[in-house]
C-alpha cells in the first residue's frame, strides 16, 4: 500500500513510473531524455495535486453540465474515499483499471483515486 493517498493534503510518497516492454538502458536514457527537456519534474501528478490542494482546498476545482461542483479540498476526500472502497474491492499496486466515464465530476474523483491503490 502506497504512503499516499488522496484525503491527505500533506503531500505523498511516490515512486518513479516503469517504463512498460522496454529494458533498464532505455529506460534510463528516456528518464534522462525528459528530465533534460524538462518534461519529468521531480514531483510526480500526486505530488503536485496534494500542493495545489494545500494552496487552493476551497477553491472551485472543477464542475460539469449536471451542476456538481467541487473544491480542492471537496475533491481530494473524495478521491481519498473511492481510493479506500477500491482497495476493498481487492483493488492493488499493480493492477489494471480502466476509467470509462463521461466527462462528469466523478471522473475528476476517480483519476488520482486509481493512481494512490
Amino acid at each position: 500500500m502506497n504512503e499516499f493517498r488522496p484525503g491527505d493534503p500533506e503531500g505523498s510518497q511516490s515512486s518513479r513510473a516503469a517504463f512498460p516492454d522496454t529494458d533498464d538502458t532505455s529506460r534510463a536514457e528516456r528518464e534522462h531524455h525528459y528530465r533534460a527537456m524538462g518534461w519529468w519534474p521531480d514531483d510526480c501528478l500526486l505530488d503536485r495535486y496534494a500542493a495545489t490542494v494545500q494552496r487552493l482546498e476551497g477553491r472551485l476545482a472543477v464542475t460539469d453540465a449536471t451542476g456538481r461542483q467541487l473544491s480542492h479540498g471537496m475533491l481530494w476526500r473524495e478521491a481519498g474515499r473511492l481510493a479506500e472502497k477500491l482497495e476493498e474491492g481487492g483493488v492493488g499496486r499493480g493492477d489494471i483499471v480502466i476509467l470509462l466515464l463521461p466527462n462528469v465530476v466523478d471522473t475528476q474523483i476517480a483519476a488520482p483515486s486509481v493512481l494512490t491503490v
